[in-house]
């Protein structure tokens, strides 16, 4: 989807910082420098150096506390955040004073460190107010550490620099710009309701400190509703019942708002309230179909006990495989009810075109089949710049799709076994973090003595070549699936260009398949004669859609060329003042 590839873009590294350990120890670095480059051209006594350093250590570190606490209850200023801030715009003071040591030779050069001052103090501002807190309250917090650290760097003499008019003058004018600045990002106008600033701020809220009120809040307002369906494919054993789920829910748009972690949700659910062991595979969705809050999630999960029986069968077919280029569907047919599982392995796969749902379903309406559940399998990434999907996949996956449904509707129906394990039912299973808190679950079916293995991974995608291994890993003992459900749990706050970890990229390849070896055994001793139900579910909720993500990534962009626009201004102007304090 261009509209969250875009935010992706833009904020995938926002909080790329160093640790706590290393931005205390550049911020300090660089007020050292800042307060030892004028003090060693006018030959301080190193003693009285060294207290003037410690001393400004003191007083940064306090003053950080007091900012941190004027700031108030924002989760996003945090010391390391206020230490980082003040790391980057010493930058601007410490080049000041060596263009003042260069230019000036070391004459007047508390022209060029006042000018520094200025340009620390807008800096700071510029950041402070948009991220941290109000005008008032960001310009106090943005002047009173460099003013202090001015005052303690001339000492007694500080009164001096205050006879330099054309510096403060053109210092002003540099604040006065970055104020100008953040207030033109403010005022610019936006495609949703917030002002951009404070959209920025509920989405690094939510994002850094999983306060998601806000941003849920207008996230909901900017909603609309509709009726989505989730399908139940249940195979009962006796007083057991086990279930492959489907839905018109998109996982996401990013962990803990709306529906980023609906697959665990649903899971727990079901398993809690219902006595049901299930599986949450990805259905034919896209990002339009995220619920935009918790309070969606809450009422969508309320409504799964409504169901609506639409099949029932005490047979099944035996699994049918065809492959047409890069795509390849798998299906099982029970009586008039048929699963159908789509993948593009080893060739990259994203979400499915949602148009293909319907299209496969009138195909198979065609060959008399009542209830239809469609799964992308979602289990090979493509990469951020990696293969798409291309019209000729999409024209084979309805090909591949119709030659399956054909060849199971003239299919055998067999009695079957089922069988069922998951992760999160044992404390041996150790994962990264590319596995989902929804853990692993597998179904095992045999039908004429044959086994097919189904697994169902709380991922997000999974690297291309991991179903090849699984298969060869598995040859001799079943034939398999895997599908990832693309939860968004760690979607975006993972600091590479895709913005997450495929299933594989942390957890080792040797580990998944010793504990796909453990479920797999564990679904095996678990088989018993099954009967099939298929059911469904309809819910009224509200969902994002396509507008949210397009207007706010419409209003970060005409956000973004603002930026850029003054902050080149900002930056001439800068370079003017240099040149004009030079030549007075």
């Amino acid at each position: 989807m261009k509209a969250t590839d875009n935010l992706h873009r833009r904020y995938k590294h926002l909080f790329a910082l160093p640790s706590a350990g290393t931005i205390i120890l550049l911020s300090y670095i660089s007020t050292l420098l800042v307060i030892t480059i004028p003090n060693v051209i006018i030959n301080v006594p190193s003693f009285k150096l060294i207290t003037l350093i410690t001393l400004s250590f003191i007083i940064v570190s306090i003053l950080t506390l007091i900012e941190r606490s004027i700031t108030g209850k924002n989760t996003l200023c945090t010391s390391r955040r206020l230490l980082a801030t003040s790391l980057f715009a010493n930058i601007w003071w410490i080049i000041s004073s060596i263009i003042g040591m260069i230019l000036l030779q070391g004459q007047d050069h508390n022209q060029f460190f006042i000018l520094g001052m200025f340009a620390t103090i807008s800096f700071r501002y510029i950041i402070i107010r948009t991220l941290f807190t109000e005008r008032m309250r960001a310009l106090i917090i943005s002047s009173l550490q460099p003013i202090l650290i001015a005052i303690i760097t001339y000492n007694t003499w500080f009164p001096e620099i205050l006879h330099n008019l054309e510096s403060i003058i053109g210092g002003l004018l540099l604040l006065i710009g970055a104020i100008f600045y953040v207030y033109k990002i403010e005022e610019s106008g936006s495609r949703v309701r917030l002002s951009p600033i404070e959209l920025l701020k509920d989405f690094l809220e939510a994002w850094t400190s999983d306060e998601v009120e806000s941003l849920e809040e207008f996230m909901e307002e900017e909603s609309s509703e509709t009726e989505l369906e989730t399908i139940f494919f249940k195979f009962k054993q006796n007083d057991d019942s086990i279930a492959i789920i489907t839905n018109d829910i998109h996982p996401g748009p990013f962990y803990p708002v709306g529906s980023s972690n609906i697959t665990a949700q649903i899971y727990n659910n079901l398993k809690q309230n219902k006595g049901i062991s299930p599986m949450v595979l990805h259905g034919i969705v896209g990002h339009e179909r995220n619920l935009p809050s918790q309070k969606q999630v809450q009422r969508y999960l309320q409504s799964l006990h409504k169901e609506n029986i639409e099949g029932e069968s005490k047979t099944s077919s035996k699994p049918i495989t065809n492959k047409i280029g890069n795509v390849t569907v798998t299906g099982i047919k029970f009586d008039d009810s048929i699963l159908l599982i789509i993948t593009l392995a080893p060739y990259g796969m994203d979400d499915l075109p949602s148009n293909l749902k319907k299209t496969i379903s009138n195909e198979a309406k065609k060959y008399g089949i009542n209830k239809i559940m469609i799964v992308d399998a979602h289990n090979s990434e493509s990469g951020f710049f990696g293969r798409k999907i291309n019209e000729k996949d999409i024209q084979d996956i309805i090909k591949t799709s119709k030659k399956v449904i054909k060849n199971l509707q003239k299919s055998s129906q067999l009695k079957f076994k089922t069988g069922y394990s998951h992760s999160n039912n044992e404390s041996r299973f150790k994962f990264d973090d590319d596995v989902g808190p929804g853990g692993i679950s597998v179904i095992v079916f045999e039908i004429n003595k044959k086994k097919f293995m189904l697994i169902g991974v709380d991922a997000n995608n999974s690297v291309s070549e991991l179903r090849g291994m699984i298969k060869e890993h598995f040859k001799n003992r079943a034939e398999i699936e895997i599908c990832t459900s693309d939860t968004h749990v760690t979607a975006g706050k993972t600091m590479n260009i895709k913005g997450y970890n495929a299933l594989g990229e942390l957890t080792s390849t040797e580990e998944l398949l010793k504990s796909l070896d453990i479920l797999f055994k564990e679904a095996v001793k678990d088989l018993k004669l099954s009967s099939f139900e298929a059911s469904s579910v309809k819910s009224r909720v509200k969902i994002m859609g396509k507008q949210i993500f397009e207007n706010i990534s419409g209003s970060v962009d005409k956000v973004s060329q603002i930026g850029k626009r003054f902050g080149i201004m900002l930056l001439s102007l800068y370079i003017i003042i240099i040149t004009i304090v030079t030549i007075l």
